[in-house]
């Protein structure tokens, strides 16, 4: 019966393989040097099994197999489940390891989002007349104060001029509806000043004298309070936006020597310097007010920069950082700033979220890197992506498409798994970051698998249906996919939840799957995480094999067996590795590599 199990990862490490050449025998014996195992991205302490002689690791005649050896009979199937087994043509480093277990290994410590961000237009101000009598500004139209002063002359001197006899006429704001009413400073009694205060938001401000008021003249008579001139506030606190930004050859040498930046507001051409600007990819950023015609303290500005490196075919990422008080920030003509910027790489997605990776553990940069994003409501909105994902797209921090393959995608219990090629994450880092850009309803599916795993032996997610074994049904994502067939025997009951996305369970008896011939040669990568049922007794459990049974095959065996994971190769002997005990119902993720 199946019992519940958790996963543990195995990772055979770089094998760099020594050999030593045996007088005239044409063959040599294995000392085993270099071969590594790495359980959940630890290194394990190894030991040496050497019986005989034998000519490497290459086998062209056996196929690769997953559960089992080839031609090695039942007992050496794998009993429980294996998931994401890949096999590279490259030795791969501690680090890349630690990086490759800590992504994947389900506790999320490797990704880390920011909150959605949203295409937005600037909020436009409206003006909206207020019925008020003689009322005229004291301050500067418009504003971003919180704190605002009316005059308020009548023709004739006034008494019972008090704070209840105003009301504010507000549109697109909010204020203290007490305002604080003052005599304007001269001698007579009939100029007034009123102050408000506690102002915010973006709209129009105004000052109506209230009905039902005690105002007076000195012959009692009421005060008119028909308007009979008026002036409100236009109150702007909304800070400028970048509205386009568009690349320019300015002297056609079929270079980009510019970049046209649009705001949807007037911008004072003070408040711009050049330091505060990047254009990835160049320097020598310069601001010049009347670039190309341009007009001062108008709408847009021409940011320059060294010309003959960017053709006009680039799309330089552009972000803008304030710095105040080092120097003036980028402000419209009332002192609203432009807040820090970084260009949005299409328009056409609605949406992006920041994703940033915790590289902190690594001595080494890692280039093209593919990196395990698990998706879930809590971190994007699955209501703004299409079906299955068809909208997504990854962007790195320099404005670069990046190539993904989505393995699972849940639109019901919204949750997915996506491999992202990553172009380097940076040694001892924990600020790089990519965008997921979305809600984009006109766009398709633009995933592209082998564009993240390049040409090598095989990456298997094993998220494939194994009943009822047709041929080629288990995929291989890589650029020179060796699909594999499952043995007739197995089942879609065999097909089960995994450490990323689905996986296989095998039943120890007779379930494998089957691989065309494959040389892997002396250098190379196998990974695999694994969910033992049983891992007692000395009953062999292959992971991955391209090798038959005995100690007089060529190719390689990789294995748990008993308390120990192994990986044997060769002709006439063989040598292992043994690790850290494999554990009974968890997961593991294990690595074994060869070569450096």
């Amino acid at each position: 019966m199946d019992v519940q199990q958790n996963w543990y990862g195995i990772l055979p490490a770089t094998l760099v393989s020594h050999w030593d050449f045996e007088e005239g025998s044409g063959q040599v014996a294995a000392d085993s040097v270099g071969i590594k195992i790495y359980i959940d991205g630890v290194e394990q302490a190894t030991g040496l099994y050497n019986d005989g002689v034998y000519d490497g690791m290459s086998n062209t005649t056996a196929n690769v197999t997953i559960g089992v050896f080839d031609g090695g009979g039942d007992s050496y199937d794998h009993n429980g489940q294996i998931d994401e087994v890949r096999i590279s043509s490259a030795a791969r480093t501690a680090d890349w390891i630690a990086a490759s277990y800590k992504s994947q290994n389900g506790t999320f410590a490797f990704n880390n989002f920011a909150a959605e961000e949203t295409v937005t237009a600037g909020v436009t101000a409206t003006d909206k007349a207020a019925a008020v009598a003689a009322i005229t500004r004291d301050d500067a139209n418009p504003t971003n104060a919180n704190t605002a002063v009316f005059s308020v002359d009548f023709s004739e001197d006034v008494i019972n001029v008090s704070a209840a006899d105003f009301t504010l006429a507000l549109s697109g704001v909010t204020a203290n509806a007490t305002v604080v009413v003052g005599n304007a400073g001269d001698a007579d009694a009939s100029t007034y000043t009123v102050t408000v205060d506690t102002i915010a938001g973006n709209g129009t401000l105004g000052l109506d004298i209230a009905g039902g008021n005690n105002i007076t003249d000195l012959a009692t008579n009421a005060v008119n309070t028909t308007p009979v001139f008026e002036q409100t506030y236009t109150i702007d606190n909304a800070a400028p936006i970048i509205t386009a930004i568009e690349t320019a050859d300015l002297n056609g040498d079929g270079f980009i020597d510019a970049i046209h930046v649009t705001f949807d507001t007037t911008i004072s051409d003070s408040s711009v310097t050049a330091n505060d600007w990047d254009v990835a990819g160049v320097t020598g950023e310069a601001l010049v007010w009347n670039t190309n015609g341009d007009t001062a303290n108008d709408a847009d500005i021409y940011i320059t920069f060294a010309d003959g490196v960017l053709d006009t075919a680039a799309t330089p990422k552009i972000s803008y950082t304030q710095d105040e008080p080092t120097d003036a920030d980028v402000a419209d003509g009332v002192g609203n700033e432009l807040a820090n910027f970084e260009s949005w790489w299409d328009t056409a997605w609605l949406n992006r979220t920041k994703i940033t990776f915790d590289n902190t553990n690594s001595a080494v940069n890692l280039a093209d890197f593919p990196v395990l994003v698990k998706l879930t409501a809590a971190d994007v909105d699955f209501d703004k992506i299409k079906a299955l994902g068809a909208d997504i797209r990854f962007v790195d921090d320099d404005g670069v498409l990046l190539n993904y393959e989505i393995e699972a995608w849940d639109d019901g219990a919204k949750t997915a798994t996506v491999w992202v090629k990553v172009q380097q994450l940076d040694q001892s880092s924990n600020t790089d970051f990519i965008h997921l850009y979305y809600n984009n309803t006109g766009a398709v599916d633009a995933q592209n698998a082998t564009g993240v795993w390049p040409s090598g032996t095989g990456v298997y997610h094993l998220d494939e249906d194994p009943g009822p074994g047709g041929a080629g049904d288990i995929k291989d994502s890589d650029a020179t996919p060796n699909n594999g067939t499952a043995e007739a025997s197995m089942t879609t009951g065999d097909l089960v939840t995994g450490q990323i996305g689905n996986a296989l369970d095998f039943d120890g008896s007779d379930d494998f799957i089957d691989f065309a011939s494959t040389d892997v040669g002396d250098t190379f990568t196998i990974q695999a995480w694994i969910k033992p049922d049983s891992t007692g007794g000395t009953k062999i459990q292959t992971i991955a094999s391209n090798s038959s049974d005995g100690n007089t095959t060529d190719g390689f065996r990789f294995f748990i067996k008993g308390s120990s994971e192994q990986f044997v190769g060769g002709i006439g002997c063989s040598f292992e590795e043994r690790g850290g005990a494999p554990r009974d119902s968890e997961q593991q993720s294990l690595f074994c590599v060869l070569g450096v």
